[in-house]
């Protein structure tokens, strides 16, 4: 009896050490994988990046008017161009389109003397992508391969088949993400500004 107690003994503790280490290893791949997703997705802003922004809804002035408003009308193919990218989940753009729908309610709590006081003072920005660079949740750094390949995994939570990070470039700007996979894949369900 004691013969077995030790064998079955030695049995959960092997057990239990392969089980740790296809866990780290599984982690491991998962990290892999994921840093893979952001580093492909950032690649993918170093090419179409320019094109892209230019469809990205601004802020424009009414005609005959001191009064702005949130010219929304390029949005679907803004979305589209990001989707396109292959990084996203399907439902991506719903959070696109939560970002702009805030932000014009925000624009709209502006009365027609802010907008005359604006017109005649100037104005700084008035959403938060006015303010920052909205695909790496950045201001105004160079964008370059060397500075995609720097980018870090400040935080990673991976819970089933979603996963949240914190991505930091090497300026120190962090990005939060949040992701879910489909199939094998990682894809980005949310970051920056649209979550």
């Amino acid at each position: 009896t004691m013969l077995l107690n030790r064998v079955l003994l030695m049995a959960f503790a092997l057990t239990l050490t392969l089980s740790t280490n296809t866990h780290a290893a599984t982690s491991q791949a998962q990290k892999a994988a994921l840093m893979q997703t952001v580093q492909n997705f950032y690649g993918w802003v170093l090419k179409h990046g320019a094109e892209t922004r230019k469809l990205e809804p601004r802020i424009t002035q009414a005609s005959g008017s001191t009064r702005l408003f949130l010219d929304m009308s390029s949005l679907d193919r803004y979305s589209d161009a990001i989707i396109a990218s292959g990084c996203f989940v399907p439902e991506f753009r719903s959070h696109v389109a939560h970002f702009y729908d805030r932000s014009t309610q925000k624009l709209n709590k502006y009365s027609q003397s802010d907008f005359d006081e604006m017109a005649k003072d100037g104005r700084g920005p008035l959403i938060d992508s006015e303010d920052i660079d909205v695909f790496f949740c950045s201001q105004e750094p160079e964008y370059t391969h060397a500075y995609i390949a720097g980018a870090r995994f400040k935080k990673l939570d991976v819970m089933g088949d979603t996963a949240t990070a914190v991505v930091v470039t090497p300026d120190k700007w962090k990005n939060n993400f949040t992701f879910r996979k489909i199939k094998d894949a990682w894809l980005i369900s949310g970051f920056c500004l649209y979550k």
